[in-house]
């Protein structure tokens, strides 16, 4: 009986590491898909429809990620530089994990705020440049079926959950993706602390830039606003260290 048991005990174990290793594979593979390799740059238009009686708007910026860290994934630091609407031209906001600042070309000096008032532009640096690997504890969520927008028959998804581990420097909760047969995201689903879901990410278009195949066209929806965001001129970049250094990021000359 006590050599049953112990099979019994080793043969679960075996089958946990192996579906712990196969999570950690495809975490990676997410986030070699969606963090180049290198420092980037690349041009964002959102257009957004606006609900709750509220106008449509537009923004455009050029977001300059300036790779900082190879531990446990990349760290980005990353600075947006503001395109449109005209009243927002040439301001320029910075991310880092220490926090954000906004700088406005009328101003003396750049002034700290909290990500969370700056929720367009935020979301956008999350999507494209935190590490799932380093900020999240994944898990198999098992294969469910998804129906993507405008299409009519469900598609047979891998759903994998994520929870932000302690201390992960940036405003996301748990979230959700459902990836296809081939390991490309579908769908991504940000939650509450309660679990509740408050924002949904569709992957529409992938191209094949900065030498790997990566999401280029978003659509994002939540209670208040759906989104389109379009990616375009993907471009690998120097940043000298002023460019990312809270008290020159305003000034300092981008590539």
């Amino acid at each position: 009986m006590r050599q049953t048991f112990s099979c019994a005990v080793f043969l679960l174990a075996a089958v946990a590491t192996s579906v712990a290793a196969e999570v950690t594979g495809v975490v990676t593979a997410l986030d070699e898909m969606r963090l180049p390799g290198r420092s980037f740059a690349v041009r964002v238009n959102i257009a957004a429809e606006v609900r709750l009686g509220k106008a449509a708007e537009a923004w455009a910026f050029d977001l300059f990620a300036r790779r900082t860290a190879e531990s446990a994934g990349a760290t980005f630091d990353v600075v947006l530089h503001s395109l449109e609407p005209a009243a927002d031209r040439g301001k320029r906001i910075l991310f880092t994990r220490q926090g954000c600042w906004l700088h406005d070309p009328k101003a003396k000096r750049p002034v700290k705020v909290p990500a969370q008032q700056l929720w367009s532009q935020g979301s956008v640096t999350d999507m494209l440049t935190w590490s799932l690997a380093r900020d999240f504890v994944a898990t198999d969520g098992g294969l469910e079926t998804l129906t993507l927008e405008g299409g009519t028959t469900p598609v047979t998804c891998h759903r994998y959950d994520f929870i932000p581990r302690p201390g992960a420097a940036f405003a996301s909760g748990p979230m959700r993706y459902w990836l296809d047969a081939k390991g490309a995201p579908l769908q991504a689903v940000h939650l509450t602390a309660i679990g509740k879901p408050w924002r949904t990410v569709r992957f529409v278009e992938f191209q094949e830039v900065l030498g790997t195949r990566r999401p280029v066209t978003f659509g994002t929806w939540s209670r208040s606003q759906v989104c389109r965001i379009t990616l375009s001129a993907h471009r690998a970049v120097k940043l000298p260290p002023a460019a990312t250094d809270p008290e020159t990021f305003g000034t300092a000359t981008l590539p």
